[in-house]
C-alpha cells in the first residue's frame, strides 16, 4: 500500500481485500475505500444481510441489459443508516453499505 499514490482517490478491493487492516492503510494514505463483502467473511456477510432485513434503503436503482445471450437485471440499494451493525466502530469512516442483486 506504501508505494502506491492514492491521496484523494476512491479504492476498490475484492473480497480478498476486505480487511479492517486494509481499509485503515487506505484511509492513511488519504484514500476513501470500497470494499466487497462475499462469504469468505461469513459473519460480516450475515450482518449486511441483517441489516438489509431491518432497514429500508436509503436509495434504490435498477438497471436491465443484454448481452451473453440473456438480459440481466440489477438492483442497487444502499443503506447510509447503519444502527443495527456490530463493530461498525472498527470499519474507520463506513460511512454505509451496498448490496447488488
Amino acid at each position: 500500500m506504501e508505494l502506491l499514490a492514492i491521496n484523494g482517490c476512491i479504492v476498490t478491493i475484492d473480497a480478498i481485500g476486505c480487511q479492517k487492516k486494509i481499509a485503515r492503510a487506505i484511509l492513511d494514505r488519504g484514500a476513501d475505500y470500497i470494499l466487497m463483502v462475499k462469504d469468505n467473511q461469513k459473519e460480516l456477510s450475515d450482518q449486511v444481510e441483517k441489516i438489509f432485513k431491518l432497514k429500508r434503503p436509503s436509495k434504490k436503482d435498477e438497471t436491465i441489459d443484454a448481452g451473453h445471450g440473456r438480459i440481466e437485471t440489477r438492483i442497487y440499494e444502499a443503506l447510509d443508516d447503519l444502527t443495527f451493525m456490530d463493530e461498525k466502530e472498527l470499519w474507520l469512516e463506513l460511512k454505509s453499505i451496498v448490496r447488488v442483486k
